[in-house]
């Protein structure tokens, strides 16, 4: 859902300049995204229409943006896997 939302959005179109690209590696990058940040403040919300995922949002309280220095580094296999072109 993150991934189909943000495909046109300008920072993602300048981190993953290549349109195919992008859309092959932006469900890696959002779901280490979430692993790492998202779903630990118990503030992801995710809407269902007639069983499929419709909509999704994530809250992070002040500060949670930027990870400890111990939640990146062992966060980053999954963050490489999402940069490398397959």
């Amino acid at each position: 859902m993150m991934a189909r939302a943000f495909a046109d959005d300008p920072l993602m179109e300048w981190i993953f300049p290549d349109e195919q690209v992008r859309r092959r590696r932006l469900p890696a990058f959002f779901a280490a995204s979430m692993r790492g940040t998202g779903l630990r403040f118990e503030g992801t919300e995710v809407m269902a229409i007639d069983g499929a995922i419709a909509g999704c949002a994530t809250w992070l309280p002040p500060q949670a943006w930027l990870p400890s220095a111990w939640r990146q580094l062992i966060s980053l296999p999954r963050s490489e896997r999402a940069h490398v072109t397959r």
